[in-house]
């Protein structure tokens, strides 16, 4: 591990905080004039042709997916905090806790839930596997909007080997635009680590996260006795 003076690392931890709500800010602002853009549109749409309940449903999953982001954005700024210098004891509540990152997932026999960047509204997905040589082990349609729940079964409908896979997804916005998006699924923190002034978190399958790679968080999932 990088031996960093404490003076460097405040000062590292400050700019980055401060970037960070810079962006925390710009994304708040564009979710008013999102909103607002919305209002107005209902009050002045013609009520003898009103617009078509399906656009209306995938603006509101949009509005939603912004909004979702905003309330990520202020639970990793929190947590970004309390990885200054000296940090890592009040970070330690965050062991055991579960992120959700974009990468490979693990198979060893048990079902994996998978999650893309793909509104709802958008076309039916597409969501391509590949092993770790980058061979395609099946090609499945999906609901957009919705987590892919794998089973390990490939496109001949038998049980895959275990090891890492990689989840990809295409499909076309509500506009007919195209869409990709890499998979991304939760994974348990096993070691958070300070390295040259930056927050790492460490998964249970060995993968070594930044904080900007997280887009989600949870708390541990207890299984009942």
């Amino acid at each position: 591990m990088d031996a960093v003076s404490p003076t460097v690392q405040n000062a590292q931890a400050t700019a980055q905080s401060t970037q960070t709500s810079a962006s925390a800010s710009a994304l708040a602002s564009d979710f008013e004039t999102f909103l607002t853009l919305l209002t107005a549109q209902l009050k002045n749409q013609d009520p003898l042709a009103p617009q078509d309940s399906t656009e209306f449903v995938a603006q509101l999953a949009s509005f939603s997916s912004v909004e979702q982001q905003i309330q990520s954005n202020d639970t990793l700024q929190q947590i970004l905090g309390s990885l200054d210098t000296g940090g890592l004891n009040d970070a330690a509540s965050w062991l055991g806790a579960q992120v959700l990152a974009p990468g490979a997932v693990d198979f060893n026999g048990d079902p994996v839930s998978v999650e893309f960047d793909i509104p709802a509204g958008s076309s039916e997905m597409i969501v391509t596997i590949t092993d770790d040589f980058g061979q395609e082990v099946g090609s499945f349609a999906h609901q957009a909007g919705t987590a892919f729940e794998w089973l390990g079964l490939g496109q001949d409908g038998e049980i895959v080997p275990d090891g890492p896979y990689t989840f990809t997804a295409v499909a076309n916005d509500p506009d007919g635009q195209p869409l990709a998006a890499e998979g991304q699924s939760f994974s348990t923190v096993t070691e958070i680590r300070s390295e040259a002034g930056q927050a790492v978190f460490i998964t249970e399958n060995g993968a070594r996260l930044g904080v900007e790679n997280l887009t989600a968080l949870r708390s541990p999932v207890v299984t009942a006795l």
